[in-house]
């Protein structure tokens, strides 16, 4: 999937070339003391550590911000970490759908993309206009 981002960037030839040789016919190891596991053949990810890892993961997410983007939400992205904003009147009785159905677009896209919403760290901030203004979301 990286490949075919990449090539749709534009970035072929030689460039995709290398890039391939360097994401394909990776494998790895586990070591425990003395004991070192058989190496298993890797078909996801990029190598950790490698200075590419953070763009190229970049790069494999770009398609994340127009399904954010659709539910009128603005994002930042940084590494492997994505904030959502959104802007609303408080009166507004669409939030929570709109949240929920933003959040439920993003499992998809994560799914369809080999990757997984870690819910442990998925927070919710909700900053009123006054203090006294409360909302009760449910999402």
């Amino acid at each position: 999937m990286l490949l075919s981002t990449l090539s749709s960037m534009g970035i072929t030839g030689i460039p995709l070339r290398w890039f391939e040789s360097c994401l394909t016919g990776r494998s790895f190891r586990v070591a425990w003391g003395e004991e070192v596991s058989k190496a298993h053949h890797l078909v996801t990810g990029v190598p950790q550590g490698s200075v590419l890892g953070p763009l190229l993961f970049s790069i494999y997410t770009i398609s994340l911000g127009p399904a954010i983007q659709a539910h009128g939400f603005s994002y930042h992205c940084y590494a492997d970490d994505t904030q959502l904003y959104l802007s609303f009147q408080p009166d507004d009785p669409t939030v929570a759908v709109r949240i929920s159905g933003c959040l439920a677009d993003i499992l998809v896209w994560m799914r369809e993309h080999h990757l997984q919403l870690n819910l442990a760290k998925t927070e919710l901030f909700f900053f009123p206009p006054t203090p006294t203004l409360q909302h009760d979301f449910t999402i």
